[in-house]
């Protein structure tokens, strides 16, 4: 398992294999987050 730690008002990319799974937490107790998830290629 990995973690990252996004600092407020940034933002990360990072690939994500067939079968994973993300987690988002907000550790501030505001707003989570906008979250963008975009196919690399067509099936």
């Amino acid at each position: 398992m990995r973690e990252y730690l996004i600092p407020a008002c940034s933002g990360k990319s990072m690939d994500i294999a067939e079968g994973q799974t993300i987690s988002v937490i907000d550790v501030e107790g505001g707003q989570v987050a906008f979250f963008c998830r975009i196919r690399r290629k067509s099936p």
